[in-house]
C-alpha cells in the first residue's frame, strides 16, 4: 500500500513488531546477563571501598583533629543563634509593653538592639568557623 503525501501509515513504520524469540523488550539474553554481571562487579567494588567509620580517623593528623574541633564548636555556636534570637526578641517585645515611660522603653530597646548586634557577630563567627 502506498502512502499519499501527508498521510501516516499505521503499519510497520510506527508500531514495532514483536521482539524476536529469546529477547526481552529488544534486549537479548546475553545483554541482560552482561548488565547483571556489571552490576555485581560494581557492588563488589563498592564493598571493597567501604571502611568502618572509626577507621576514617586513623588517617587524621593533629591539624585535622584541631580543625574538626574548631568546626564542631563553630557549628554549635551557629546552631545556638536561632534559639537565642527568639529569647532576645521576646525580651524586645516585653520592653515595649513593660512600662509607659518612653525614656525607659528607648533605653531598654537600645540595650536589646546591641544584643542583636552581638548575636549577629557571634553567628557570623560560628558559621565562618564551621565552614573552614
Amino acid at each position: 500500500m502506498e502512502k499519499a503525501e501527508g498521510q501516516i501509515s499505521l503499519e510497520s513504520d510506527i508500531i514495532p513488531s514483536d521482539p524476536p524469540a529469546g529477547t526481552v523488550q529488544g534486549i537479548t539474553q546475553s545483554d541482560s546477563e552482561k548488565e547483571l554481571d556489571s552490576e555485581k562487579r560494581k557492588a563488589k567494588d563498592e564493598a571493597k571501598n567501604k571502611i568502618p567509620f572509626h577507621k576514617l580517623f586513623s588517617f587524621a593528623d593533629p591539624l585535622d583533629y584541631a580543625l574538626m574541633i574548631v568546626g564542631t564548636i563553630g557549628a554549635v555556636g551557629n546552631g545556638m543563634a536561632n534559639p537565642l534570637m527568639t529569647v532576645v526578641f521576646g525580651n524586645l517585645i516585653d520592653a515595649f509593653g513593660g512600662t509607659s515611660n518612653s525614656h525607659k522603653v528607648v533605653h531598654d530597646v537600645s540595650k536589646l538592639a546591641l544584643k542583636f548586634v552581638y548575636l549577629a557577630l557571634g553567628s557570623f563567627a560560628g558559621s565562618f568557623l564551621r565552614k573552614y
